[in-house]
């Protein structure tokens, strides 16, 4: 005797089930992770400020005074080499590296565009400045300072720290150098690395300040390529098929 045909609602239903959304998992997990990592980081660093900003100190005496960038007179060699560690944390070279990608990269004015919009967004580090008004190391007076000068210093460069600029910009530099340049990723996370480590070692910022700055960064990058649609992030390899050496 033949079995019964199944009915045809159950071959419908069979048919009509939707697969689970691997994709959208997948991205929930890795912003998880993402996050999750980052405020690790951050509350590690925070841990590691005093220890490491009195070791700093101990190290290098009297520069939380006197900082090298505003040192008048010649240089020595040991503080010639920290402007040149941090240069990739200055606007100036950010617009020289631009102007060598729009000459030289395959996609022109799209990756120094980036580049340029990264750096202008990594500016925002100076109302995050404001808004926590830190002290910079080993500095008389209150450690955080919210809303510091009050309005006025929203406008005016206060002695603040978090967070850094200079680690901002280079590591805002150095993400969107990765979409362009993905191959050579390490190689611009290592500069924006010693751009922070120089910060750090001179004692113009805690170990947290950089942190933070790298985070900025980063999410300046990510900023840019979403409002600006310049490129597709799914698809970052696209910049690169010819890379230019």
């Amino acid at each position: 005797m033949a079995c019964p045909a199944p009915p045809a609602s159950a071959n419908f239903n069979a048919m009509d089930a939707t697969p689970p959304d691997n994709s959208s998992q997948h991205r929930r997990r890795r912003l998880a992770i993402f996050i999750g990592g980052w405020a690790i980081a951050l509350g590690l660093a925070f841990l590691l400020d005093p220890p490491v900003a009195q070791w700093m100190y101990d190290w290098r005496p009297g520069i939380p005074r006197h900082f090298i960038e505003y040192q008048s007179g010649p240089l020595s060699r040991e503080d010639a080499l920290a402007k040149i560690l941090r240069a990739p944390g200055d606007f100036r070279f950010t617009l020289a590296i631009a102007l060598l990608l729009l000459i030289l990269h395959r996609d022109h004015w799209k990756s120094a565009g980036l580049l340029v919009l990264a750096g202008i967004a990594s500016g925002s580090n100076s109302v995050f400045k404001w808004i926590f008004g830190r002290t910079r190391p080993l500095r008389d007076g209150p450690s955080w300072d919210l809303f510091n000068g009050g309005l006025i210093g929203a406008f005016e460069h206060m002695d603040v720290s978090f967070p850094s600029g200079h680690a901002a910009l280079a590591f805002a530099s150095a993400a969107a150098l990765a979409v362009a340049m993905p191959r050579w990723r390490a190689w611009f996370y290592a500069g924006a690395t010693l751009v922070g480590l120089e910060r750090i070692a001179e004692n113009a910022h805690y170990l947290s300040d950089v942190t933070a700055a790298a985070l900025l960064g980063v999410l300046c990058v990510k900023g840019v390529v979403w409002v600006a649609g310049v490129f597709i992030t799914e698809q970052p390899d696209t910049l690169d098929r010819n890379p230019t050496p």
